[in-house]
Formats: structure tokens, sequence, C-alpha cells
């Protein structure tokens, strides 16, 4: 499974000076005919070696991150770089190998993803912290349902989204184990593009619209299944009883009313993939769903930095007409 090494890019956050420099802009991204298949990459998001600048290696970092990586973030923002440059991605199936020019233009996007000195690689690590619900304090799906209406908002405006998902959940200071810091999960957590907005009965018909083929898919939503391939059901979601606590009543029920299209680089090709939320005591629980009904549970949400790069015409294959 391909993984996000938060931890190699604080140390790529260390080495930007000594990447090319891009050039960026300011114009709002929009995302009225973005779709994963035709605009996402084609190749998943892993990748093999390391991803510590070659300045930085021999210093003892390689051991903290493992040798199959991924580079979501830097995936998620080029492919929102090469849409609204009118740039096609290549068609590679395979992720380019290290030393090659789309291996360094993700590589660097990457490191901007989590912002300046990897700020948001701490922002990660503080949502990991959390607990997931709470009646009283703050919590993941508090912060989440914070972080929703912005989001939310900027997608009705027809806007590109990163977004970071926590996926991952540490054990405070006071309660670790010996030789436990806290910070060996911190790779796992995700970031995606979001790019749309519908209704959760608007799934089955968005999934034939897209096909073309309504006697491959079902005309319901497929059964949402975990990462294990069992049956989701829900049990050890806290949210058993009626929400109470902020995120109760009719702004949760609204917030939870549509699902966000994602482009999740995770999962190549496939225009299915989304993000379901359902109000909890004290804030907004998150899911993830793909086009086969596979399921993630999503601690937390919140939107990514970005800022308009346009890539190399050399690392396209063509550019759409206007």
């Amino acid at each position: 499974m391909a993984v996000l090494t938060h931890i190699a890019c604080l140390a790529l956050a260390l080495n930007v000076a000594a990447l090319p420099p891009v050039q960026p802009q300011d114009e709002q991204p929009a995302a009225a005919k973005f779709l994963p298949s035709r605009h996402g990459f084609q190749f998943h998001n892993s990748f093999t070696g390391t991803p510590i600048p070659p300045s930085l290696r021999g210093l003892g970092l390689e051991g903290a991150v493992p040798d199959t990586f991924g580079l979501c973030g830097g995936m998620s923002l080029a492919a929102c770089d090469f849409y609204l440059a009118g740039a096609v991605v290549l068609a590679d199936t395979k992720p380019p190998p290290e030393g090659t020019p789309l291996y360094a233009y993700i590589y660097r996007r990457q490191t901007d993803s989590l912002g300046t000195m990897g700020v948001m690689a701490a922002k990660f690590a503080q949502w990991m912290l959390l607990p997931d619900t709470s009646e009283t304090g703050d919590s993941t799906a508090g912060r989440t349902a914070g972080e929703l209406p912005a989001i939310l908002a900027r997608l009705e405006r027809g806007e590109l989204v990163p977004l970071g998902l926590v996926y991952a959940k540490a054990e405070p200071p006071d309660s670790r184990s010996a030789g436990n810091t806290g910070r060996d999960r911190l790779w796992e957590n995700h970031q995606v593009l979001a790019y749309g907005l519908a209704s959760i009965n608007d799934h089955a018909a968005a999934t034939n619209a897209i096909s073309g083929d309504r006697t491959i898919h079902r005309a319901t939503s497929p059964p949402l299944r975990t990462e294990d391939n069992t049956p989701d059901t829900q049990t050890d979601r806290p949210d058993a009883h009626s929400p109470s606590g902020p995120a109760g009543g009719a702004n949760s029920t609204n917030l939870t009313s549509r699902e966000i299209r994602i482009y999740d680089p995770n999962y190549p090709g496939d225009d299915r993939v989304v993000l379901r939320f359902r109000p909890v005591d004290g804030g907004i629980a998150s899911q993830l769903v793909t086009g086969t009904g596979r399921s993630k549970r999503v601690r937390g949400v919140f939107p990514m930095p970005y800022t308009r790069v346009i890539p190399p015409e050399s690392l396209s294959a063509h550019r759409r007409q206007p």
C-alpha cells in the first residue's frame, strides 16, 4: 500500500533551494470539467527507493521512512497544475523513476503541498493526537466540522481543492510506551484533490453518466467494503445515537447531505471516489468510498495549500484546445 512520507517531506522542505524554480500563478482553479480518468495520472501512487533528497542522504534519515512510499500530495497538485494549464498528462501506467523530469516535478510539488518548512505535516501531527469525537473538547470530528463549510463553498465556486485526509492516530506523549515516539504513523495520512460535489443519491447516476454503460453498474451505489474487503457495518462508529453538540441539527444535516468527489492517486482512473460525511457527537465523521464500494474511515479532513504552477510543456502529451 502506498504511503505518504511526511517525515521525509520535512527533510524535503529544507532542500527546496536545490530544486528547479517554479512559476506560480495567482488565478483561482476551476473544476467544471475535471475527471480523474481524463486529467489524473494513470499510475498508482507507489514509488520505490527513497524520497530523501540526495544532499541529505547518508545522514541516517533513510531508516525513518519506508522504501516504498507515496507522493500523493505532489500527484494531486501536479494534476491540478496540468488541468489548469490545459495540458494532458502522459498516459503512463507506471510511476516515473527517480531521475526523470516527471518524478522531479511531482517530488517538488509534494514539498509544496506541505507548506513552508513542512507546516502542514505539523498540522497532520496535531490532528493525529486528537480523539475522534468529544462532546466537550477538541476532536478530529469537531475540527472537520469547522473546515467543511469553507471546503464546500470553494467547490461550489468551481475551484479545485487539495485536501489532507487524517487516517492515523498517534498516542499522546503521556501514554506512549517505551520507544514509541508517537510519530511512527505520520506518513500513513493522505492527500487528494477535490473537484466537485454531488448529493448522496446522485452517486449511481453519476457513475452511469461517466461510464456510458448502464449494463455494468447497478442502479444503486455498491455496498461499502473496508480495506480488508469485509462489509462495512460501521459498528465502530460513535454515532449509533442521535447527534448532539455543535455539529448536530440542521447545519450538520446540510453539510452531510452531499459527498465530495475526489481524485485519489491511490485509485488511478476511478471517477467514483468520494468523501462522505455524517453527524456525530460534537462534529462530523468522514469516510472515503471508491467506485468498487471499498471504504476507508477518515478521521479528519482539512484543505491543503495550493499555488498554481505551470508545468513544462515537455511533461505533457499535448495541450488541450481552448
